[in-house]
């Protein structure tokens, strides 16, 4: 991300228990903060997934809890769409910071 601040984050795929071939993601992760601002948790994470040299999806999301120096906060769930043939790979994962510093 640059600046100090990085994240750390994990994709867990479900299978539907439904008709067991449906498939959707979960991402969660941290927001490593080591800059000297505190960022406000109406943050933004700017996620966008990739998949065939496309575009998947993109989805928004913010940080659990303002982040201080030296400080790892959560963010919300990112959730994928659900897709009807199975678990989607994705080529790459774009992440953008809009940054909102804390008063």
């Amino acid at each position: 991300m640059g600046g100090g601040i990085s994240i750390d984050y994990q994709i867990e795929r479900k299978i539907s228990a439904i008709n067991g071939v449906s498939c959707f993601a979960l991402i969660t992760g941290t927001l490593n903060n080591h800059s000297d601002q505190v960022l406000s948790r109406q943050t933004v994470l700017d996620f966008n997934f990739f998949s065939g040299g496309k575009q998947s999806f993109r989805d928004l999301t913010h940080l659990v809890s303002n982040a201080a120096p030296g400080n790892r906060p959560m963010f919300e769930m990112v959730v994928s769409p659900i897709y009807r043939d199975g678990c989607v790979n994705y080529d790459r994962i774009d992440v953008a910071l809009r940054k909102v510093l804390a008063n």
